[in-house]
């Protein structure tokens, strides 16, 4: 049990390593974990945040059918199969439908972030570039990565990586100083896209030099590491919510050529009934 000031329902789907959770008591609070253990360490932060935002007129006031959860990294047919709600603490409330926040890279529908809804051919590509990348790492890489099954298919892992709200970026500075910062980065048909913001310190070393990491994890093990090119999409500057001194802030998007992609599953746990 987990101490948290608000109910949280936890939701299986089919799949035994992707569950979906939301608070009836906090509107538009909604996500998705890889256990249920990572929905507790999701829900127990995100909470705090969405209760911050709330507070300040940010969180948007929608909700959303079920095409929409695709955007949180559930597709309609996992939805389908949602059949183990769980009380975390309060009051367990049922809902037919899940909530979702605003999109994370504008323009971007949930059905091209489902890779259900891909082109056969781009998500081959990811699947080339897993395999390609498994085969050519280093000796640590494959002792970490190479555990068969864990192993990550190119639809497991976008739905993984689109899944996660926040990713790790890092960059390189012209006389080597390393930068790293959290963003919002998420595959849409086939390609990896971005947002930075434009007086970054990391969009000064992107001018320099275009390679960049990215990395995120779950709390049950699941992890994914993208290496790979990012070039500024021209015209595609937007307003964002205000920083910490209130002033306007504006970011801008990547378009990220991957050329390497490492990643695998959690380590999964049987699910009580």
């Amino acid at each position: 049990m987990i101490d948290l000031k608000y109910s949280l329902v936890i939701e299986a789907t089919e799949d035994p390593t992707f569950f979906g959770f939301y608070s009836p008591d906090l509107e538009g609070f909604t996500g998705i974990g890889h256990s249920i253990e990572d929905c507790q360490y999701k829900a127990r932060w995100g909470i705090e945040e969405h209760v911050v935002f709330d507070r300040a007129g940010i969180v948007a006031r929608t909700t959303c059918s079920r095409k929409h959860a695709v955007a949180e990294g559930l597709s309609v047919r996992q939805l389908r199969g949602r059949i183990l709600p769980q009380q975390v603490s309060g009051t367990v409330a049922h809902s037919s439908e899940p909530k979702c926040r605003q999109s994370v890279i504008a323009g971007a529908s949930p059905e091209e972030r489902d890779p259900a809804n891909w082109p056969a051919p781009a998500l081959a590509a990811i699947q080339r570039l897993l395999d390609r990348s498994r085969a050519r790492a280093g000796r640590a890489v494959r002792e970490t990565f190479e555990h068969s099954e864990r192993r990550m298919s190119a639809a497991e892992f976008v739905r993984f990586w689109n899944g996660v709200r926040m990713k790790a970026m890092a960059t390189v500075s012209a006389d080597g100083a390393p930068h790293i910062a959290p963003v919002h980065a998420e595959f849409v048909n086939g390609r990896l896209r971005s947002t930075i913001y434009e007086n970054a310190v990391r969009r000064i070393d992107l001018q320099g030099n275009p390679r960049v990491a990215l990395t995120t994890w779950g709390a049950d093990g699941s992890v994914a590491i993208v290496y790979g090119r990012a070039r500024e999409l021209p015209d595609s500057g937007r307003d964002t919510r205000p920083g910490a001194t209130g002033k306007p802030r504006r970011t801008v998007a990547l378009d990220i050529e991957v050329t390497r992609i490492y990643a695998m599953k959690g380590r999964t746990k049987p699910v009580s009934q």
